[in-house]
């Protein structure tokens, strides 16, 4: 588990890493920019940094820590800056969703392909979103809830990537969420 922290008003480069074995945290090479509002993902072992803010411009720029070199790397920036957006991997593949520009919150997304080290334009959501939640469930993306520029969402969109389209699902959250966490877990059997 990483963080990228941000203590009272200084904008931080700082990540750690949390060893369940030995319950202790251990800090890691610093990153090229300080951002906070950064969206994170795991894809091929690697953990890429993902947007955020430095205190004068949301950012386009991508940083990836290898955990061999224990060292970060940039790599191609994103089409648009973006800070509070979703982040998951799937298929190979890296999804920045959503966020906040510095005018106002997103609906698009994109998608790095790690291979080319190029970001591509996907389908935009039909909502405009950040500080949004992002999952894979049986090989589709969710994203959840999230602030449109005037509340907090309570609706969940799905991406198919077959079909590079978002539909909106019935089934609403309780309550709009913003900057929640969100974790997938097994079912139980009945």
């Amino acid at each position: 588990m990483i963080f990228v922290t941000l203590s009272g008003m200084m904008h931080l480069n700082s990540a750690e890493t949390y060893d369940i074995e030995e319950d202790k945290w251990t800090q890691l090479s610093p990153m090229t920019a300080k951002r906070i509002g950064v969206a994170v993902a795991v894809l091929d072992r690697c953990l890429y940094a993902i947007g955020g803010f430095d205190n004068e411009k949301r950012l386009r720029s991508v940083e990836c820590y290898c955990p061999d070199t224990k060292k970060w790397s940039m790599v191609a920036p994103m089409n648009s800056p973006r800070s509070g957006a979703g982040s998951a991997a799937l298929n190979g593949r890296l999804y920045a969703i959503g966020g906040y520009n510095g005018i106002t919150q997103l609906n698009s997304a994109e998608c790095y392909d790690p291979q080319e080290n190029k970001w591509t334009i996907i389908s935009p959501m039909n909502t405009h979103r950040s500080a949004l939640n992002v999952a894979v469930v049986d090989s589709r993306l969710y994203a959840l809830g999230g602030y449109d520029g005037e509340r907090f969402l309570s609706s969940i969109e799905i991406y198919d990537h077959v079909t590079d389209t978002w539909e909106i699902i019935c089934a609403q959250m309780p309550v709009g969420k913003s900057g929640a966490g969100i974790a997938v877990g097994i079912k139980p059997s009945s």
